[in-house]
């Protein structure tokens, strides 16, 4: 084996153990309480992207910001949605009523993803007159966020 060789074999073998030992550091919940605490401060955490891109969507849509600007933001928004779920998901719930918990949250983290996504993609393409509508099925999504944030505050 040539020394180049040896060399890539060993940063592949680390990348390899490293990306082994990221996947292993799944952050579990010591009780059903803490995990339920997580589980309102993610849903809080991403009623607040929710409204910070409902707040976009509507700048922008009535001309009173920047496309870049609207962008931006709504990217933003999305980039603190997507940490909010991949951030819960990674955590291990420690009972059957902490996957109860976990079954109901993901969905609506996810769906707040998405829509967060078109909000952006459209927001790009400078199609801002389009924000306000797509991001009118945010505002229920966020209500929901903040009741379940609310119900399960410890």
């Amino acid at each position: 084996m040539t020394p180049k060789r040896d060399r890539l074999l060993f940063v592949c073998g680390a990348i390899a153990v490293l990306v082994a030992l990221g996947t292993a550091c799944v952050a579990p919940a010591r009780s059903a309480s803490a995990y339920e605490g997580k589980a309102a401060d993610s849903a809080r955490s991403a009623v607040s992207a929710l409204r910070t891109a409902i707040l976009a969507a509507q700048l922008g849509g009535n001309g009173r910001s920047f496309p870049p600007t609207v962008s931006v933001l709504l990217s933003e928004a999305e980039e603190d949605a997507d940490a909010t779920e991949a951030a819960f998901s990674s955590v291990q719930p420690p009972d059957p009523a902490s996957d109860e918990l976990r079954a109901q949250l993901e969905p609506l983290l996810l769906r707040a993803s998405k829509r967060l996504a078109l909000l952006r993609i459209a927001a790009r393409r400078a199609e801002l007159s389009v924000l306000p509508s797509l991001a009118h099925p945010l505002a229920r999504l966020a209500n929901k966020l903040d009741r379940f944030a609310q119900e399960h505050a410890t």
